[in-house]
């Protein structure tokens, strides 16, 4: 059993908690049992797992090297106030080759709170969007508050950060590409929903989509809404978009 938080694989599952050492490695981490049990379920295999407790009926993919640790030390990587008791080690999925290639894709742009980065990828999920594509100034979507908040939707949809020239080149290839705006677009409770391949552009609530965006071919979309409150959180109108286009197929 590990008991030190001094033990150097505990000292690499904290760098893996920061954005910089994913990158370098390739590797995310899950520390909650309903996510780690949906990637199972969907195929992914850790490349190791650590537990601080017993697991009834814990699917273990053969060849996974599995880590006893006391509670206190795995928590501490975790950080969570209700850990799980199980950090999963996760070969980060490269999709920057057919990212693109899905009829249904979320662009956010300069979405920087983690947890609204994993709303979306949940949403996108429950929705049928396959892609989520993240600026290079949105947040990590491998970040653990990120994989905690999709809910498994990390391993349902491709997502990935992409320089701005890129994402603005494969825009440009989309026949319909919709820019959520808070007013000033089309209702999109009226909306005509597309059958070819859709795109939906997404901003920060305080910053909007970026300017540079605004040269590609694109039609504006705005939920309704009364003016009790200045703006719409991102993931919740992600979520009634995404909705709208899945009811509206």
């Amino acid at each position: 059993m590990i008991t030190s938080r001094e033990n150097e694989k505990i000292k690499y599952l904290k760098k893996l908690t920061s954005t910089k050492h994913r990158k370098k490695e390739g590797r995310f981490l899950v520390d909650d049992l309903k996510t780690y049990n949906e990637g199972i379920k969907r195929g992914f295999k850790p490349l190791s797992l650590f537990v601080s407790k017993d697991f009834e009926n814990l699917k273990i993919p053969e060849n996974c090297r599995v880590f006893e640790v006391k509670h206190s030390v795995l928590a501490s990587v975790s950080s969570q106030p209700s850990f799980s008791g199980l950090i999963g080690v996760f070969e980060i999925p490269d999709y920057s080759e057919t990212i693109f290639e899905s009829d249904r894709i979320a662009v956010l742009d300069g979405v920087q709170n983690p947890e609204n980065v994993g709303a979306v990828l949940r949403n996108a999920a429950l929705f049928g969007f396959q892609s989520v594509v993240l600026t290079s100034n949105s947040a990590d979507p491998f970040s653990l508050k990120s994989v905690r908040a999709s809910k498994g939707g990390i391993f349902h949809v491709k997502t990935r950060r992409l320089v701005n020239s890129l994402i603005f080149d494969k825009l440009q290839e989309i026949p319909n590409v919709f820019f959520a705006e808070k007013e000033g677009g089309e209702d999109i409770c009226s909306l005509k929903i597309p059958d070819e391949k859709i795109a939906i552009v997404l901003g920060s609530e305080g910053s909007g989509i970026e300017e540079g965006f605004k040269q590609i071919q694109h039609r504006k979309i705005t939920i309704p809404t009364t003016e009790a409150i200045d703006s719409l959180n991102v993931a919740v109108s992600c979520g009634i978009i995404m909705s709208r286009v899945f009811s509206g197929r």
